[in-house]
């Protein structure tokens, strides 16, 4: 099985905001993928299975013993999972004590104190390096960047700037070719479409190749890309996907959706079909997405991606209308064409050499805070800098 993190955390949620936190945000500023649940371990069967789904695609597991941990039902399963894993597989189980006592970790489980665990008191740092010895192999690349592309006209278009204040992204604003040490050290790069502004081959070799060498890229796509003046697509049929000339409305919109085009409103945005996959990493504790602004985006190979998330049935697709100029670009849209019914595809994540990609067909999808959608960025986020070698 394809493990999607490098690191699960077992944890008691009276330990989370102690200890299970801050480990996660440490692991991931080191360039590790981390599966960590928010919510109290003891809550259903949902649950329980999305979390032995999490251990499955997981490389190792970090458990956080103390005596909250020791105190509930099902810790001993879940060790007894790993241990079993570790017959299989090799080392998989990584503990650490908190709040408790060797003696006390070998009265309740003598064959995890029988193994070597690092406690709370040595420090949050002596722990991350300890788990880094065993999860990253000496020599391995280490990622030590996110990235986003703000260096082809995209500035605070539709609040897509805002949205990444106060979040651990290295902003590109001088090119792609002219900060491309960046973009090599970065083990993520969002990329949004750019606005009267083309991509450059060079910067679209770039890309490709950085994203075959390991690179994960969350690649938004627009709607009437001729009338933005941009070229997105060019990046997009380099890595085997499209997006197509058209627009994504909710079933039975009638009217002009130009009224769409300068807003956010939730009265506009079509959700995705209730039946996508949910056992994806992009995808996990996702319910319920509404996209604005989107176009469909859809692979150009017989190669199947690992996931496709569709647009509810019989979602209302229109096609802008307007005379091409001879530069390429649309200035004007004259008429939305109704061009058809159903189930479209919004987003394809995808494996292209040894990297990874997302690519959804708006860029409003940042902005736009409505459903589970900032979930699935971050869901996003996190599948997609795994992708780097280690």
């Amino acid at each position: 099985m394809t493990k999607d993190w490098d690191i699960f955390i077992s944890y008691a949620s009276e330990d989370r905001r102690a200890l299970a936190l801050p480990l996660a945000a440490a692991l991931e500023a080191q360039g590790l993928s981390v599966w960590i649940d928010y919510g109290e371990l003891t809550l259903g069967d949902g649950l329980r299975q999305r979390i032995s789904d999490g251990l499955a695609r997981s490389r190792f597991a970090v458990v956080i013993l103390s005596r909250a941990f020791l105190a509930k039902p099902w810790p001993m399963s879940e060790l007894q999972a790993l241990m079993a894993r570790e017959e299989a597989e090799g080392k998989v189980l990584l503990p650490i004590r908190y709040d408790i006592t060797q003696q006390e970790l070998a009265s309740a489980y003598p064959f995890v104190a029988a193994r070597l665990s690092i406690g709370y008191e040595d420090g949050l740092e002596k722990i991350v390096h300890a788990i880094l010895s065993v999860v990253r192999p000496a020599g391995a690349r280490v990622p030590t960047t996110w990235a986003v592309d703000f260096s082809h006209g995209q500035d605070d278009w539709d609040n897509l700037s805002s949205f990444f204040e106060g979040k651990r992204f290295f902003r590109i604003t001088g090119g792609l070719q002219e900060q491309k040490k960046d973009i090599e050290a970065a083990s993520l790069l969002v990329m949004p479409p750019p606005r009267k502004k083309r991509l450059e081959r060079p910067e679209l070799d770039l890309l490709k190749g950085w994203v075959a060498g390991g690179g994960g890229l969350l690649l938004m796509g627009c709607y009437a890309e001729r009338h933005h003046e941009g070229n997105i697509s060019e990046l997009a049929w380099r890595l085997d996907l499209e997006f197509l000339d058209n627009l994504v409305m909710p079933p039975g919109w009638v009217g002009d959706p130009r009224s769409m085009a300068r807003s956010i409103d939730r009265r506009f945005a079509v959700r995705c079909d209730p039946a996508c996959p949910r056992t994806h990493a992009v995808m996990e504790s996702v319910h319920e997405l509404a996209f604005v602004s989107a176009a469909s985006v859809r692979p150009t190979t017989l190669e199947k991606p690992e996931l496709i998330i569709l647009s509810e049935p019989n979602s209302s697709l229109f096609r802008p209308l307007g005379r091409i100029g001879a530069d390429g670009s649309r200035p004007a849209i004259d008429e939305y064409l109704e061009d058809g019914v159903g189930g479209a595809p919004l987003l394809v994540a995808k494996r292209h050499g040894r990297g990874r990609v997302v690519a959804v067909g708006t860029w409003k999808l940042c902005t736009a805070d409505y459903n589970d959608n900032f979930k699935l960025i971050e869901n996003a986020f996190r599948w997609l800098s795994a992708s780097a070698q280690r």
